[in-house]
């Protein structure tokens, strides 16, 4: 298993867009994990990842960028916060997958890499 600071280290060699498409990509993996039922751990994993990418993003975006980081900081931590109580409920399971998967749409868009270079 790779440690904290070895991720950190990689995540931070990218260039800003490549952060947020890895972050959109996590975001993606979040969505599937929830919607196939993985284990309680699995799940919470990636969104502890989601949340790494965030903080080590956020300093380094616009401010616009910043805000809309920290919004999804915060559904990912009160996700997380909630998670094991809520895995059963297949309502919510269903509607974070969704949100999860619309916060990695919105995410590749902010990171320009749909945009084609000029």
């Amino acid at each position: 298993m790779i440690h904290e600071s070895q991720l950190r280290r990689r995540f931070l060699a990218e260039d800003v867009p490549h952060r947020l498409g890895q972050l959109s990509s996590t975001l993606s993996r979040l969505s599937d994990f929830m919607l196939l039922g993985r284990p309680v751990e699995s799940v919470l994993s990636v969104m502890d990842e989601a949340i790494r990418f965030v903080r080590w993003t956020h300093g380094d975006v616009s401010v616009q960028t910043a805000v809309q980081l920290e919004q999804l900081a915060g559904e990912l931590q009160a996700w997380r916060g909630a998670w094991p109580k809520d895995a059963p409920s297949s309502n919510e399971v269903s509607r974070r997958a969704a949100l999860a998967r619309a916060w990695s749409e919105k995410v590749l868009e902010m990171s320009g890499l749909l945009t084609p270079e000029t």
